[in-house]
């Protein structure tokens, strides 16, 4: 498989990369010297689905992360931290662990930090229960991980931003529910955000880059479960997970 293979003048099958959607072509295995000689990437078969395979464990680890998983966890560093182990679950149920790390996998958080999550997830906890402060206090702990995994290789971190008044009103459509806050917003607002972004997001993905959205801590996870429905592989930060080490690529402003 070619990936972004305009101007390319050998014979294939046009098709679409599996992950980001970027174009791509299938073309006869004789022909992957020539075409690696004029700087195209390609990638074999196995490749791309071992990639497409990981991608979709990736997509679905939040379902697969059962309380049993979490209790195996937690006792897999109880012999190194005690404490924080047990501070942890003083203050939160196993259940209430396992909503946290799920939300975490849900927008591809890695824990392997588990240490880090359990001491912010306790501290947080002793203030506030509310699940989705707690996640934030704990994606701002990880936010130089997150945001670093989210920049380029020479650390640029491309950014979609939100116009202030946009902002503010997608800020007064928020509503708690049973699930958590949601954010609602009428059908005509809906397609001009999801039709501003995906041309945006296309761009980026054309310079072989995937854009970030940024916006408020209040607004960042409602604003990812709408866009959710229709274009999940964006990723949404708040402005605090943002590593100030990094440089930022002002891709485009959203205002509706």
């Amino acid at each position: 498989m070619v990936l972004n293979p305009e101007g390319l003048n050998i014979d294939g099958i046009e098709t679409k990369e599996p992950i980001f959607g970027l174009p791509a072509k299938w073309v006869p295995l004789e022909a992957r010297e020539i075409v690696e000689s004029k700087g195209y990437t390609v990638i074999d078969s196995s490749g791309v689905i071992a990639t497409h395979l990981t991608e979709i464990i990736k997509r679905y680890a939040d379902e697969l992360l059962t309380r049993q998983d979490v209790q195996r966890l937690l006792d897999a560093i109880r012999q190194d931290y005690p404490a924080v182990v047990d501070d942890a679950l003083s203050q939160m149920t196993l259940g209430e662990i396992q909503r946290v790390l799920q939300a975490l996998l849900r927008e591809r958080v890695p824990l392997r930090d588990l240490v880090s999550i359990l001491e912010t997830a306790s501290d947080s906890a002793r203030i506030n229960k509310d699940i989705e402060i707690i996640l934030q206090k704990v994606r701002e702990r990880l936010g130089r991980m997150i945001s670093r995994e989210l920049a380029t290789p020479d650390g640029v971190l491309p950014v979609i931003l939100i116009e202030p008044k946009t902002e503010e009103k997608l800020m007064s459509n928020l509503f708690k529910t049973d699930q958590g806050t949601v954010l609602s917003i009428d059908p005509d607002s809906w397609q001009k955000l999801i039709g501003k972004l995906s041309v945006l997001i296309d761009e980026g993905i054309k310079r072989g880059f995937q854009p970030v959205i940024v916006t408020s801590s209040q607004l960042r996870l409602p604003l990812k479960r709408l866009l959710d429905r229709a274009i999940p592989q964006v990723s949404v930060l708040s402005y605090n997970e943002i590593d100030n080490t990094l440089n930022i690529e002002n891709i485009g402003i959203i205002s509706l």
